[in-house]
C-alpha cells in the first residue's frame, strides 16, 4: 500500500550576513530588526517538502503496533475472502487472499533477501526490527519514541526533516548517539488516509529510497494504531485488497 506524492523543492536565495554588514554599521536597534527579519525570511523560505514533512509527522501523531499480526488474525480470515471475492470472484477468492498475505509476509531482508530474490522480486518483510514493539509519534513536538514488548523504552528523541528518499520523508534524530533509531523515513500514509502507516528506520539513511537493493531491501515496516476500531480493521483489509487486486477481474 504505497502512496506516491510529487514533491517540488522551492529554491530560495538569501543575502550573506557579511555583505549586509559591509554596507553599513547598524545601530543595536537595527541589528535586532535585521535578526527578526532574517528569522521571518527563514521560515518563509522553508521548502514545500519540509512543510509537508512537518505536517505529515503531525498527522502521524499517535502510538502504533505492527500491522499485519492484527490483520492476519484468524478471526478476520473471512473478511479477506469476502473482499477478494468481490474483486476476483468466489472461485479465486481464497487463493487470492493467501497470495496477498504472502506478498507482505516475508521473513528475510537486506543482503539475504537480495541473494534469494535478486531482481525477480519476492515477498516483503513488514515486521519491525531490533525489538521495537510500540512506536509513538508526537508530531507537534517533532518527537519519536519506542518501546519493546515488555514496555521498556528503547529510545526517545526529537527529530528534524533531513530530506527525501524517493517517496519517503526522512527525519534525523537530534541526538548524537541515536544508533538504530538515528533516522526514520515515512511514506505519506496516515491513519486518516490509509488506516495504517509505512516506514523504515536505521542508523544510516543511504538506502532508504531503494525497494529491492541496499541494507533495507525487501523491508518496509507497517504500523497500525494500538487501539484500532473494528471498522478501521475492516477498512484496512478492504483497502489492501482493492489496491493490490485492481484489474485482476478484467
Amino acid at each position: 500500500m504505497k502512496s506516491t506524492k510529487i514533491v517540488s523543492l522551492l529554491l530560495a536565495g538569501a543575502l550573506a550576513a557579511g555583505a549586509l554588514a559591509g554596507c553599513s554599521q547598524p545601530s543595536s536597534n537595527g541589528a535586532e530588526e535585521q535578526k527578526s527579519s532574517a528569522s521571518q525570511e527563514q521560515v518563509a523560505q522553508k521548502s514545500t517538502a519540509e512543510q509537508e514533512a512537518e505536517q505529515l509527522l503531525s498527522d502521524l501523531s499517535g502510538s502504533y503496533q505492527e500491522l499485519f499480526p492484527v490483520l492476519f488474525d484468524k478471526q478476520y480470515d473471512q473478511l479477506w475472502i469476502n473482499d477478494t471475492a468481490s474483486i476476483v470472484g468466489e472461485a479465486d477468492a481464497a487463493a487470492s487472499a493467501e497470495m496477498l498475505k504472502g506478498s507482505v509476509n516475508g521473513s528475510i531482508w537486506g543482503e539475504e533477501a537480495i541473494e534469494a530474490y535478486g531482481e525477480e522480486g519476492g515477498p516483503f518483510y513488514c515486521g519491525w526490527l531490533e525489538g521495537l514493539a510500540e512506536l509513538t509519534i508526537d508530531g507537534d513536538a517533532m518527537e519519536i519514541s519506542g518501546k519493546d514488548a515488555t514496555g521498556k523504552e528503547l529510545f526517545s528523541s526529537t527529530y528534524h526533516y533531513s530530506g527525501m528518499a524517493g517517496d519517503l520523508y526522512v527525519f534525523e534524530s537530534d541526538e548524537d548517539e541515536a544508533g538504530t533509531y538515528k533516522y526514520f523515513a515515512f511514506l505519506p500514509d496516515t491513519p486518516e488516509s490509509t488506516f495504517h502507516i509505512e516506514f523504515r528506520y536505521g542508523s544510516d539513511d543511504a538506502d532508504f529510497g531503494e525497494w529491492m537493493a541496499g541494507d533495507y531491501a525487501y523491508w518496509m515496516a507497517a504500523g497500525f494504531p494500538v487501539d484500532p476500531t473494528q471498522q478501521m480493521i475492516e477498512d484496512c483489509i478492504k483497502l489492501f485488497c482493492d489496491e493490490n487486486l485492481a484489474g485482476e477481474d478484467e
